[in-house]
């Protein structure tokens, strides 16, 4: 199932486009269309890309379980924040994010923003470095593995670490969430 296609030269997630656009597979350049989200043999199907013409096709890029992780997260982002300006793979500074989620006007303690980093099999990303970068941008940073996601369908509880209720998210104004765990060692990042 892909979830990341071109429209207008713009890559796009399902959630972005309607039923009907012009769609291209930015691997292969074949066409794409649209499935809506439903349920097979009692589990949810999050709404995805399938090339129109059917057949079974490795494009490779991003893998399925990262595009579906990046793809659940926009969509429940979307919710999260009507007021804000969400993309996929934008720009900042030198960084380019996952997902950007930026305010109207700065919040506390999210500051501009939230980076979100969805990590799938990519541990080899220097995350203190990533998160200083986000933080001298005065933005958040969320990241999210695959313990939150549930069935790739839905988000667990990753996004109640924005009021700042598990140790992964850093906000803007230097605030480390306290650990969900026992340990409860979680340190600030300065900045």
């Amino acid at each position: 199932m892909p979830f990341l296609a071109l429209h207008d030269g713009t890559e796009v997630i399902p959630n972005q486009v309607q039923k009907g656009n012009l769609l291209e597979c930015p691997k292969c350049g074949d066409q794409l269309k649209i499935r809506d989200s439903h349920r097979r043999k009692g589990s949810f199907v999050a709404r995805h890309f399938y090339h129109a013409a059917e057949e079974e096709t490795d494009c490779g890029g991003e893998s399925p379980p990262h595009l579906r992780m990046k793809s659940i997260a926009y969509s429940k982002l979307t919710t999260e924040y009507p007021d804000a300006t969400i993309g996929l793979e934008q720009q900042l500074g030198d960084r380019r994010a996952d997902i950007l989620v930026e305010f109207p006007q700065p919040r506390f303690p999210e500051g501009r923003g939230i980076g979100v980093e969805v990590q799938h099999k990519h541990e080899d990303k220097d995350v203190d470095a990533v998160t200083a970068e986000y933080l001298a941008a005065e933005y958040s940073v969320l990241w999210l593995g695959e313990e939150d996601f549930s069935g790739f369908t839905s988000i667990s509880l990753a996004f109640s670490r924005l009021g700042l209720t598990r140790s992964n998210t850093t906000s803007a104004t230097g605030i480390t969430a306290p650990s969900t765990g026992s340990d409860n060692q979680s340190q600030p990042i300065p900045r």
